[in-house]
């Protein structure tokens, strides 16, 4: 199939390569995304504390040649936004997987564009050439590249996952490394379960390596990334050591050779885990990414003095609630990242305006972009480098309930609430265990961000009620500390309640 203009088109389709050339050029490097110095459990980003935030594409923004990434970015800035995830395409998936529609890792017959240049020998499984292994393809990192720098534009960081776990000979048998897709008979003989095994050979580990080593040179001068090893590499056989490995031996030498400063994840688990050297644990990894994950993911590894991700959800049905809930909970539970997969972004729809069927195994949309976007906003208000996660200054809420809070003691107070009041609880509201001192209180509408109450608050130490006030089953409370008349205040000995 002839790959038309489109081969080495960017986010527009259609533009030519000379231009591309041009557009790829990277201003001078800023500072690269860093943990915060002060607080280690969030982003430092252009001067700021960051906390990254999305609900995005499924990770073949640049290997699907027919996606338009421009307009996908600028759709995800304006839901104010500001993570994306992406995969080098070592990784396709096949039609139908995972009962995805319009997977944008599934691209039309011959529309994949690889790290490695196709050769002249049809025969890949996807449609068009076989890949050579041994060459690498330049219209793929003008791509890359290119797509990296706008999402810099719009204050968008992205993750650069080098490799994922194959699951099944479908998924296998999609790669370019696999021996019947490629002309160098790299692969021969292995199967979907040994791809990342310490052990395996047939060629893949020498082009595992030049591959990781070929990314991290080109991507050297963004400012606006950091590296994953391997997507889920727990499913399945163990992939510890072959990680390991790629760490310590590949990765970390070829970053230390280039001065390359950008950080380092692996995917710990599915859920919640206690980091260990048998799931993860390095030195060199600045960040413990979780999928489908909870605020005991956080908890269980706030010593490590790291960032803990939730950088992948999507499979619990189509509800936004499912997935706004699980944001807020676990940003505010001292949670760096939340990754939402987007169904809505595909294909002639990558303004996020795709209506999937209830075949679709996650959610998306609209209405959820803005509903985080509001989360994004909150977060960002206050001073995060003073504030950690302390749910035990929160009481008399019911395990049903959704309860976490980020504090700066006497100066600041960031608060989840969800079915706090439902009626089955019948211990009344939720306390909070304030120092003395004044305080100005916000309710906020989660689905909105409308500040739906405000109070003042006359604290004289020790717990007391925080009645919502608002009439919703799920809601933030902002709480900062405030100089303000007594006469405008509320002690906490008086019936009524902040």
């Amino acid at each position: 199939m002839t790959l038309g203009v489109k081969t080495v088109g960017p986010g527009i389709r259609g533009v030519g390569a000379g231009f591309l050339l041009l557009m790829m050029v990277p201003p001078a490097m800023a500072q690269p995304l860093a943990l915060h110095p002060d607080n280690p459990h969030y982003f430092l980003h252009n001067g700021q504390v960051t906390v990254l935030i999305t609900s995005a594409e499924h990770y073949g923004a640049v290997s699907n040649l027919d996606f338009d990434y421009l307009a996908y970015l600028e759709a995800l800035a304006a839901d104010r936004l500001n993570h994306t995830r992406l995969f080098i395409a070592s990784y396709v998936e096949p039609p139908g997987a995972f009962k995805i529609q319009n997977n944008s890792l599934c691209p039309a017959a011959g529309r994949l564009i690889a790290p490695w240049a196709r050769s002249t020998r049809v025969g890949y499984a996807g449609g068009g050439a076989k890949f050579d292994l041994m060459r690498w393809d330049p219209a793929y990192f003008v791509r890359l590249r290119d797509f990296i720098a706008k999402a810099a534009r719009h204050d968008i960081i992205v993750e650069v996952t080098f490799f994922s776990t194959m699951y099944n000979d479908a998924t296998w048998q999609m790669s370019p490394m696999h021996p019947d897709n490629n002309i160098n008979g790299v692969g021969m003989g292995v199967s979907f379960n040994d791809v990342y095994q310490a052990w395996a050979n047939a060629g893949l580990r020498d082009v595992q390596d030049a591959l990781a080593g070929k990314v991290i040179t080109e991507l050297k001068d963004c400012d606006n990334i950091y590296y994953e090893i391997i997507n889920e590499p727990y499913i399945g056989d163990d992939k510890i050591a072959w990680q390991n490995r790629m760490i310590n031996s590949i990765v970390v030498p070829a970053q230390a050779a280039l001065d390359d400063r950008h950080l380092l994840s692996v995917n710990v688990a599915n859920g919640d885990a206690v980091v260990t050297a048998g799931n993860g644990l390095d030195s060199n990894i600045s960040i413990y990414n979780f999928h489908y994950s909870n605020p005991r993911a956080v908890r269980d590894n706030y010593g490590l003095s790291r960032a803990i991700g939730d950088n992948e959800t999507n499979a619990h049905g189509p509800l936004d609630a499912t997935y706004r809930r699980e944001a807020w909970a676990f940003i505010l539970g001292g949670g760096a990242i939340f990754s939402n997969v987007d169904w809505s972004f595909t294909v002639d729809h990558e303004d996020g305006t795709y209506v999937y069927d209830a075949q679709t195994p996650g959610g998306g949309g609209a209405a959820l972009r803005a509903q985080l976007g509001v989360l994004k906003e909150f977060i960002h208000g206050f001073d995060l480098v003073k504030m950690h996660p302390q749910r035990t200054i929160l009481s008399n809420y019911q395990s049903n309930a959704s309860a976490e809070a980020l504090i700066a003691s006497g100066k600041q107070y960031a608060l989840y609430l969800k079915d706090a009041e439902a009626p089955q609880v019948t211990k009344g509201p939720v306390g909070i265990d304030l120092p003395a001192g004044n305080y100005r209180a916000q309710w906020i509408d989660v689905l909105t961000g409308e500040v739906v109450h405000s109070r003042s608050i006359a604290a004289t130490g020790g717990v007391r009620p925080l009645k919502n006030l608002t009439g919703l089953s799920e809601y933030a409370v902002k709480i900062v500390e405030t100089a303000l008349p007594q006469s405008q205040t509320l002690s906490r000995h008086k019936p009524r309640h902040p």
